[in-house]
This record gives structure tokens, sequence and C-alpha cells, in this order.
């Protein structure tokens, strides 16, 4: 398993427990009931083979990604998200495609800790690339306005980078 390097300041907001990896195909069912527990607006059918098309896209495509957190076996968080350049050497926008976290492992630093990993994978795209998000739900907006890391101008949250 590779585990994703952590800012410092995220060192203290993870339980050391908890490990941050790629998502794998064998994590698709795991993946797709964490986000029905964010309710029905999320919830697809797991036995519809159109499901499986779009979640293996997070595994084989070269623009989009996914990352979990695992605590041992069990997935306790996802973050799902496509990397595209803007026309700019300094930044690549980060499109957040769905953030989910384990009710029940709420509040342990998690969100942020996945939506990091996503910062430091723009970053790693070459030419010094900052992550870029444009936010509009409110609860995944809290998540962003309690991270230092991240500056809020207008819908849009920029990673400050680390010196």
């Amino acid at each position: 398993m590779t585990t994703m390097p952590r800012r410092p300041e995220a060192q203290s907001d993870m339980p050391a427990d908890i490990a941050i990896d790629a998502v794998r195909h064998g994590d698709y069912d795991q993946v797709v009931t964490l986000f029905a527990q964010l309710g029905t607006a999320y919830a697809c059918d797991p036995a519809n083979p159109r499901t499986r098309e779009i979640f293996n896209l997070y595994v084989d495509d070269d623009r989009k990604h996914g990352f979990v957190a695992r605590l041992n076996d069990k997935i306790v968080g996802v973050i799902l998200f496509e990397i595209t350049p803007v026309l700019s050497s300094t930044f690549a926008h980060g499109r957040n495609d769905g953030l989910a976290v384990d009710p029940s492992a709420r509040g342990r630093g998690i969100g942020k800790a996945l939506v990091r990993a996503v910062m430091e994978r723009c970053q790693s795209q070459g030419l010094g690339a900052r992550y870029m998000v444009k936010a509009s739900d409110p609860q995944v907006i809290s998540i962003y306005r309690r991270m230092p890391d991240l500056e809020e101008r207008g819908v849009y949250f920029y990673d400050r980078p680390v010196n």
C-alpha cells in the first residue's frame, strides 16, 4: 500500500492508524456503500454495469483519480476527483466529484487529509501546479473553511504553498 505523504500541519489532524492511498478496483463495494450513506442523491445501484464503469474511470483514467482512507481493511473515507490544466503555469484545477467519510469516523480529520492528498497530487502534476477547486456544497465548504492551508476567494479555494 502506498501511503501519501502528509503536510506537516496534517500530521496532527488524523490518527496514525489511518492510511491514505489510491482507490483500487477491489474497493468498489465499500466506496459505493460509503457514498450511499450520504443520502439518496448519492446512492447508486452497485449491480448496474454503468456504476462500475464510472467507478473504474477513477482507477484507470489519466485525469480522474480517487483516494481512500483505510482503517485496517475498512474504507472510512473516499474522495473522487479530476485534475485538469488551466491557462496558468501556477494552478491546476481540482474538481472534487465526491467526498464521503463514514459517519462513525467523522471528526477525526479524514476529510481534510483526503483533500490534502488531492492537493499533493496537483502539485505532483508538474510546473509547480497548485490546487484550485470550486465549491458549492455547504458541508464541503465548511471543511475547506476549517483548513488553514486553503484560501477562499469567491467560489474558489486555493491552496497556500508549503515553504
